[in-house]
């Protein structure tokens, strides 16, 4: 894990993007053999609770390595049998959109946890069971708190081949 930080306007965003371009050329040394990613996230409002900041990280994960979980599978990696399906990655709910509406639906915030998690668990199986060796760049998490840092610890700890 690398983490660039500085003050703003100082190329942190420049930099990470020059590495992971870098990587993406030298992918036949099979280093990050299945691709980089990259997850620009967007500014938050101050006001925004912790479950949207996590809701739309999820999201911008999850459709970043679309590309990856919808790929064929190298079945002499030894990679999971039970992938999960092009359906059913296509068909993913947005997090966003049911917190945003949660209120609105009689979602309480422990039912919205709930869904985000579930969503966080199909990602981190999916990817570790592809055994995608990766590079996942993920910018503007300056704002992010700990709800947020659990799942990133998540996601590199059951994921070890996704840098």
């Amino acid at each position: 894990l690398v983490v660039v930080h500085g003050p703003q306007g100082i190329g942190r965003t420049q930099l990470a993007m020059a590495a992971a371009h870098h990587f993406h050329l030298r992918r036949s040394n099979q280093v990050f053999r299945d691709g980089v990613f990259v997850v620009k996230m967007p500014h938050f409002d101050p006001a925004d609770s912790d479950l949207l900041r996590l809701a739309s990280l999820v999201d911008f994960v999850f459709k970043s390595v679309t590309p990856l979980l919808l790929s064929p599978v190298d079945a002499t990696e030894g990679a999971a049998l039970d992938q999960i399906s092009t359906a059913e990655v296509l068909a993913e709910e947005s997090l966003v959109d049911l917190a945003e509406a949660a209120s609105e639906i009689g979602l309480s915030n422990r039912q919205l946890r709930r869904r985000i998690t579930g969503k966080i668990s199909r990602l981190i199986a999916a990817l570790a069971g592809r055994r995608a060796r990766s590079l996942l760049v993920l910018d503007n998490l300056e704002e992010s708190d700990a709800t947020v840092s659990l799942f990133l610890h998540r996601l590199l700890e059951e994921t070890p081949h996704v840098s």
